[in-house]
């Protein structure tokens, strides 16, 4: 065997080996400085609307921030929802004054269509969340890419095109490092805390 056909040979398994050292990379937590973000495209840099009706764009708004995301129906009056809202009102009461400085928390609205600035200010008056937490709308096709790059793709929505699914969920991140986690909304709120500061690298 030559030296040629050997290496040849050895390609696939070096492939394998980089793929294997990669998926470790990003299961482990980085000590070191950050090597990314939002910018380097994990997220897409659409244009939405807050609830305050300012402009923002996406990765502006993830950008060195630990943040916590989170989709909702302003109109579902399903029990799941009503009480995930109820018990994100009571996080926001944890957070206190972190809401909105050392926590980023932001809900996107699954309704993007229909739920305009002044709709959602009218949600977040039945559900006051606190005052560091940012509703956005934008088009359908940015709020479904936001979704998507959040890992809340659901294949048969995306398939017949249905109304986007109430999976009742936080993701939440630590966006520098690209530390991320998720959790059912319903958690108890002091666990959402530890997850948080978990993320942020506040706990070990």
């Amino acid at each position: 065997m030559n030296r040629r056909h050997a290496l040849y040979l050895m390609l696939p398994l070096a492939g394998a080996a980089v793929a294997a050292v990669d998926q470790l990379a990003r299961r482990r937590p980085r000590s070191g400085p950050p090597q990314g973000g939002s910018h380097a495209g994990r997220f897409p840099n659409v244009v939405l609307r807050t609830h305050e009706g300012r402009l923002v764009h996406l990765q502006d708004l993830l950008r060195g921030r630990t943040v916590l995301a989170h989709f909702l129906d302003t109109t579902c009056e399903d029990p799941l929802c009503t009480a995930a809202a109820e018990n994100l009102v009571r996080l926001g009461r944890s957070l206190g004054d972190r809401c909105g400085r050392d926590v980023f928390p932001c809900s996107f609205t699954l309704s993007p269509g229909r739920d305009s600035p002044a709709r959602l200010r009218a949600w977040l008056e039945k559900h006051p969340l606190g005052p560091g937490w940012t509703l956005l709308t934008g088009s359908p096709w940015d709020l479904e890419a936001c979704r998507t790059s959040f890992g809340l793709w659901d294949e048969a929505h995306w398939r017949h095109r249905g109304p986007a699914p109430h999976a009742n969920l936080v993701v939440i991140g630590n966006e520098p490092h690209q530390r991320w986690t998720a959790a059912s909304a319903l958690t108890d709120p002091e666990v959402l805390l530890e997850k948080i500061d978990r993320v942020a690298g506040i706990k070990s």
